[in-house]
């Protein structure tokens, strides 16, 4: 077995695709056109700012740091247990 990491296509090439609208980038056309990965250890998952909506927006503003909904309840923002 190769002691080398294990890198998916995607980090191969840098190129990541919005978990919601499944666009990278460059297919992507909006003023907040740049993908933004999830801070939560291990999540992996990219979006485009747009995508989430204002409330997202206003809490990354806020806090700092992007965390992506799979980690918080949408409705009350309690923080996931995962």
């Amino acid at each position: 077995a190769s002691k080398d990491p294990w890198y998916c296509p995607n980090c191969t090439i840098e190129r990541h695709q919005c978990f919601v609208c499944k666009k990278d980038e460059t297919e992507f056309a909006g003023p907040n056109h740049k993908l933004r990965r999830c801070s939560v250890f291990e999540c992996g998952r990219f979006f485009h700012m747009q995508c989430l909506g204002d409330k997202q927006q206003m809490d990354e503003k806020r806090l700092g740091i992007f965390t992506c909904p799979r980690h918080y309840c949408k409705t009350c923002g309690e923080a996931s247990p995962r």
